[in-house]
C-alpha cells in the first residue's frame, strides 16, 4: 500500500505588485478591493509606541553590554601598558586601527588574519 497526495486547481492567484516595473498598469486594470493597501495594525500609534517601548529596554542592554565590554578592553590595554609589553590586545571587530610603537605609528588590519602579522610603518 502506498499513500500520496492528490493536488487539485485552485482558481486562486497571488499577484505581487510591488515586484513589477509597470505595477500602476496592472492596478489600473485590477479592481480596487484587490489592490488595496492592508494595515499592519489597527490602531498604528499605539502599536508604533509598544515597538518603541520594547526597543528602548533592548538598547538600554546593549548599550551596557558595549560598556562594560569597552571596560574591559581598556583595562585589558592598561594592564599592557603597566607590564611593558609590546604585544597589542587580539581585535574585537574588523577594521583598521593605529597603536603607538615607541616613536612611530603602526597601522593595523583587523579585517585579514594573514595581515595582523604584517604590520605598515606611517612616517
Amino acid at each position: 500500500m502506498e499513500t500520496f497526495i492528490e493536488h487539485k486547481p485552485l482558481q486562486c492567484f497571488v499577484i505581487n505588485t510591488h515586484a513589477f516595473h509597470n505595477a500602476h498598469l496592472i492596478r489600473a486594470v485590477l479592481p480596487r478591493d484587490l489592490t488595496a493597501p492592508v494595515p499592519y495594525a489597527v490602531d498604528r500609534r499605539s502599536h508604533h509606541d509598544q515597538i518603541a517601548q520594547e526597543l528602548r529596554v533592548t538598547q538600554k542592554a546593549k548599550r551596557k553590554a558595549a560598556t562594560g565590554k569597552a571596560a574591559e578592553r581598556k583595562a585589558a590595554r592598561q594592564n599592557l601598558t603597566a607590564s611593558g609589553t609590546d604585544t597589542p590586545p587580539e581585535p574585537i571587530a574588523g577594521g583598521r586601527k593605529k597603536r603607538k610603537r615607541g616613536d612611530h605609528e603602526v597601522t593595523v588590519d583587523l579585517d585579514a588574519e594573514e595581515d595582523r602579522d604584517e604590520m605598515e610603518v606611517d612616517e
